[in-house]
């Protein structure tokens, strides 16, 4: 018994020995690592600075040790830094430059919003339509609400221009601008509850203050003369509904671009309806057109073509490197004919260093000033 009681309390002392001893171990390392961390020569790398974008965190430049990983301002290591981020920036969107798409019929409006800091970045935002009827006209207004700001577009469908009843009484036909003071005229699809089908020759004939007109989808026919001598007219889109154009339909409008749903010309269409060759463009739908800014561009063969002006522009204007056609980012390769023609007080900025080789010579037919780069 007393052997046992022996070998118990020399089996315990043992174990306080040893546990003294890994206690002894233990502080000789934590004193060794101090003075080794005291003495700690850095092994600096280089760290060049990553800018922040929009959506993620940018890197300062810096100093990493390879050695222990802590972060330097300084090539010696003596400043210290903990963070080395840099914040998301946040989208900076240009509300200046909302683009709204208007569906057909004026009811449904889609906005997007396009960052400042990164073209790709863009938000869209379903819009609030209201509609206003009076005895002149049909008023739509959009509006979305950003950061607390109202922002609004007004599409204006007037019911003032003249119109005379078919022969079958099923439609009615355009005879002229009647009381329409507007420079941008809407053709409504229907009038008293029929479709609108012609435009009938001489309509708009020598309408000077004309800028702009929309033709609705439900027209089969446009007469002769119809929009000629309206000299400011700058754009008009032809849907593909347009089975019929007679002779001299746009004569002498000196400053007109024509845009065709159609891929080609029809059979119907006379062939001396563009008399005066006015630029032409086939095959345009949504996908392939864009207004911004006041400059018209479409998307032909992967790459983008500045086919004229609106009258939103005045006195200068930027064309652009690159543009952003429904979320695709296309360069600009070509500028057509007389795509700035007719243009007294106007400036052109190019982005582009020099004239490109796909831009038309008589893109600049007005020979208005031009600032390269």
């Amino acid at each position: 018994m007393k052997k046992q009681m022996k070998e118990t309390r020399s089996l315990k002392i043992n174990n306080i020995i040893k546990y003294i001893c890994i206690f002894i171990v233990m502080l000789m390392l934590i004193s060794c690592n101090c003075k080794k961390d005291k003495g700690h020569n850095h092994l600096l790398s280089h760290i060049d600075k990553v800018e922040a974008t929009c959506t993620t965190e940018g890197v300062l430049e810096h100093y990493k040790c390879t050695s222990c990983g802590k972060y330097f301002l300084d090539e010696l290591g003596k400043t210290e830094i903990k963070d080395i981020s840099i914040s998301k920036l946040g989208h900076n969107y240009d509300m200046s430059n909302i683009k709204w798409e208007w569906s057909k019929n004026y009811e449904e409006v889609v906005t997007t919003l396009i960052c400042k800091n990164d073209k790709a970045h863009q938000e869209k935002i379903q819009a609030v339509v209201t509609k206003e009827e009076n005895a002149d006209a049909v008023t739509y207004k959009a509006t979305i609400t950003y950061n607390n700001l109202e922002y609004t577009d007004i599409k204006r469908e007037t019911s003032v221009l003249e119109y005379e009843l078919s022969q079958d009484e099923t439609a009615y036909i355009v005879t002229g601008i009647g009381k329409c003071k507007d420079s941008n005229i809407i053709i409504p699809s229907e009038y008293h509850g029929l479709p609108v089908k012609s435009i009938k020759h001489d309509a708009f004939r020598g309408c000077s203050n004309l800028t702009s007109i929309t033709i609705p989808n439900s027209v089969t026919s446009i007469g002769s003369y119809a929009f000629a001598y309206c000299y400011n007219l700058t754009s008009i889109t032809i849907p593909n509904s347009v089975t019929s154009i007679e002779s001299y339909a746009f004569y002498s409008c000196i400053r007109l671009t024509i845009y065709c749903e159609v891929t080609s010309e029809p059979s119907g269409w006379s062939s001396i309806w563009n008399k005066s060759n006015r630029p032409v463009y086939y095959g345009i739908n949504e996908n392939n057109y864009l207004e911004q800014e006041g400059i018209i561009y479409i998307v032909k063969y992967n790459s983008v073509i500045v086919t004229g002006i609106t009258n939103k522009i005045s006195n200068d204007v930027t064309i652009p490197k690159e543009i952003t056609i429904n979320d695709i980012t296309y360069l600009v390769t070509s500028i057509g004919s007389y795509a700035l023609s007719d243009c007294k007080r106007l400036t052109i900025y190019c982005e582009v260093t020099s004239k490109p080789s796909g831009w038309s010579s008589s893109w600049n037919e007005s020979n208005r000033p031009v600032v390269w780069g």
